[in-house]
């Protein structure tokens, strides 16, 4: 309780200073997040606005929080082509250092849960491997590198590449530094093992 009394204090002193100075991009910004991460574009999108008109090319750095966070929040509505969207808005502006590895993570999410749903899963499968290489590759030192392995070797279980997805869950059951993901990593690794053993079982008796 205490903390939402606080951020509650925050949000109201950023609204009185936004009053007090409307052109002040950082003041701006920072409300316009609040309102995004809430999914009130009724009051964020003029501040929105505002920020693409005022920092088109991200010259000031304040467009390209907002754009990271447009996107989270249209995946978090499975809006994925607005999603996506947004995320060739933040590569056209070539962005130096930012971490984009929750978004790729989200992203390929998205897909890999909804691949059953369609008449050709194997396309949503291609679209999530590539969204959880893109994370193993491009961000090592990001905070869901060892989710986005997991993932991707769980996937590759779904497609039946179950050699790569020994590979993969083989090295993160024994690397993970995060306990969750080093154990979730061993049960989904004993699963496939028992699976390939029943299989070969199967085969023997035939």
């Amino acid at each position: 309780m205490r903390q939402t009394l606080t951020e509650e204090e925050a949000f109201q002193k950023l609204i009185r200073h936004h009053q007090k100075d409307p052109q002040d991009l950082q003041t701006t910004t920072d409300l316009a997040l609040i309102y995004i991460k809430r999914e009130n574009l009724t009051k964020g999108q003029p501040l929105i606005d505002q920020i693409i008109e005022q920092d088109t090319n991200n010259t000031g750095g304040y467009l390209l929080p907002i754009y990271l966070e447009l996107g989270l929040m249209y995946l978090s509505q499975s809006k994925v082509e607005l999603a996506e969207s947004k995320l060739e808005q933040i590569l056209a502006l070539k962005p130096v250092n930012l971490d984009l590895s929750d978004f790729y993570l989200n992203l390929g999410l998205y897909y890999a849960q909804r691949a059953d749903g369609q008449l050709d899963p194997k396309i949503f499968f291609k679209k999530a491997i590539s969204n959880f290489e893109t994370v193993v590759q491009k961000y090592p030192q990001g905070q869901v590198y060892e989710d986005a392995q997991l993932y991707l070797g769980i996937t590759y279980m779904l497609q039946e590449e179950k050699q790569l997805a020994i590979g993969i869950l083989e090295k993160l059951s024994q690397t993970a530094k995060n306990d969750d993901i080093r154990d979730r990593a061993k049960t989904v690794l004993g699963n496939l093992k028992e699976l390939l053993d029943k299989g070969d079982d199967a085969g023997k008796e035939e």
